[in-house]
């Protein structure tokens, strides 16, 4: 592993975001439809306690979702843009290893998910009086804990579309509409049936979104914090090594040339 084979993989998907008009999509569009759509929507209640709550829970999911998902964008895609330009054996044959491709990306999606935070703070602040750093430091623990569990997920579902083929790559979408019905994104974990609810203890999302949103509102918020944090990197450790063994795999069965 070096530096510079690292910053290769980030430099490849930084000169994306002047080259495709799409890329901006996930950090100017997309954030700003969740932030408003929730803003709007909380306006409807007002002048209590409760609509302090519900403009919370609405703000706090709309900002922790769209920086998980450009978390696993910047791991996925950077698999995905070879495939779509029929170029993943020259990533198969590059210098480069895991670890570089892993923190490059990693690097990437961390920085084009704190430039969608930073426009959604601005428009939250100017347009709905609402502050995300009033988390304090506890925020620092919540955004780690779903930048370690959206690079994980981009892991694992690199290392399927590698071992059963392009045909795979809806996964990359699917799998996040799935983790947000489980993840009390917008609403209190204790509205989810039981048998979802076990699902959602062990996801890292539900405890950082959960710890956001309870130092906001004054309850505990370093546990679950520390906690998705913790299953942020036992995720993330097995992620590397199945998108490890995945790409060996792929390579001798000739999976990877069907890319």
């Amino acid at each position: 592993m070096t530096l510079t084979q690292a910053k290769g993989h980030f430099y490849k998907q930084y000169l994306k975001l002047f080259k495709a008009a799409g890329e901006w999509e996930f950090i100017l569009v997309y954030p700003l439809v969740h932030l408003f759509s929730m803003g709007f929507l909380s306006a409807f209640v007002s002048g209590t306690d409760t609509a302090r709550v519900a403009l919370t829970y609405m703000f706090v999911g709309a900002f922790s979702w769209n920086f998980y998902v450009l978390a696993q964008k910047g791991i996925t895609y950077g698999i995905l843009h070879e495939i779509w330009s029929d170029s993943v054996k020259h990533l198969a044959t590059a210098p480069a290893g895991i670890i570089d491709f892993i923190i490059g990306n990693g690097a990437y999606s961390l920085l084009s998910g704190l430039m969608a935070w930073l426009l959604m703070y601005l428009c939250a602040k100017i347009f709905f009086a609402f502050d995300i750093f009033t988390a304090g430091p506890v925020l620092a623990l919540g955004l780690i804990g779903l930048w370690l569990y959206g690079m994980a997920e981009g892991l694992i579902v690199n290392a399927i579309m590698l071992l059963k083929g392009p045909e795979y790559m809806s996964i990359t979408w699917i799998i996040t509409g799935i983790v947000m019905v489980t993840s009390a994104v917008y609403y209190p974990l204790s509205i989810l049936p039981e048998p979802i609810r076990t699902v959602a203890s062990i996801l890292p999302t539900t405890h950082a979104i959960e710890s956001i949103r309870q130092a906001i509102l004054g309850g505990n918020s370093v546990t679950p914090g520390i906690n998705a944090v913790l299953l942020g990197i036992a995720y993330l450790l097995v992620a590397s090594f199945v998108f490890s063994k995945a790409l060996t795999r792929s390579k001798q069965n000739g999976t990877i040339l069907r890319l």
